[in-house]
């Protein structure tokens, strides 16, 4: 299993979940922005700050935002 933290790794966190690597290695080639803050135990505006920020790759098509899961899966190893 591959741990999946919070990059502040506060403690004060939820417990981080774990998915496989065949979870990973499955995901669709792009993701929301909610679905990258469940992958990364992050809240939903944490996961767009990180988004804004440009600390994760994504592309915004309209009002929504959408995280392609390759640069994702290269950071995890896979």
């Amino acid at each position: 299993m591959v741990p999946v933290t919070h990059p502040s790794g506060s403690s004060s966190e939820p417990p981080a979940e774990h998915m496989t690597r065949s979870e990973l290695a499955d995901l669709p080639p792009t993701i929301t922005v909610m679905q990258l803050g469940k992958l990364l135990s992050l809240s939903r505006s944490a996961a767009y700050r990180l988004v804004e920020a440009g600390h994760v790759e994504a592309f915004k098509l309209g009002y929504r935002w959408f995280v392609p899961t390759a640069p994702l899966k290269r950071r995890f190893g896979l």
